[in-house]
């Protein structure tokens, strides 16, 4: 998963890869492309306006949703090397950075149905997270047996993260 604020971005020889852009130019697919995923930036980070300005980059114009296939012949009939994400697959990235800044928000604009989209996962995960809140405050648990459910909980975590894959995303 690449996720990046640029002027422009070639790919090439990449396969099951996902990619969340914002893009001032078209993404450049060449050959040797196979099941690709683009999908819009969605994070941030509180100095990433002042990294974007210094790099020379605008968010306010983004071409994450319309690559140039290049190096694919007209008449190829195999199957596009790219999808589009789904905007139901689509949520934020949660930065684990803590700095002092003044941005609070992606400051890449989102396509409403990935706003949406966005916006209702994380109201989901709030009441889930919300309701095991209070399963556990009604279990009027000792202090041993709270131990012993988050070290269960942490298992049941890296269980799925391994299972999944999702432990390849994680900062180290």
């Amino acid at each position: 998963t690449i996720i990046a604020v640029c002027g422009g971005i070639h790919i090439s020889d990449c396969s099951q890869c996902t990619f969340h852009l914002s893009c001032m130019t078209r993404p450049i697919l060449l050959a040797g492309n196979e099941d690709l995923v683009l999908a819009p930036y969605h994070t941030h980070y509180p100095t990433l306006s002042e990294h974007v300005e210094k790099a020379g980059l605008s968010t306010a114009y983004n071409c994450w949703n319309d690559p140039i296939e290049s190096g694919l012949s007209a008449d190829d009939d195999t199957k596009p090397p790219y999808q589009l994400m789904s905007p139901s697959d689509f949520s934020s990235f949660v930065t684990p950075i803590t700095m002092d800044g003044p941005l609070k928000k992606n400051p890449c604009p989102l396509p409403k149905e990935y706003r949406d989209s966005a916006a209702k996962q994380a109201k989901n995960r709030e009441a889930s997270l919300k309701s095991w809140q209070k399963a556990v405050n009604d279990a009027h648990l000792d202090v041993d047996q709270k131990q012993k459910m988050q070290s269960y909980a942490e298992k049941l975590f890296q269980d799925w993260l391994r299972q999944t894959g999702n432990n390849m995303q994680l900062l180290t």
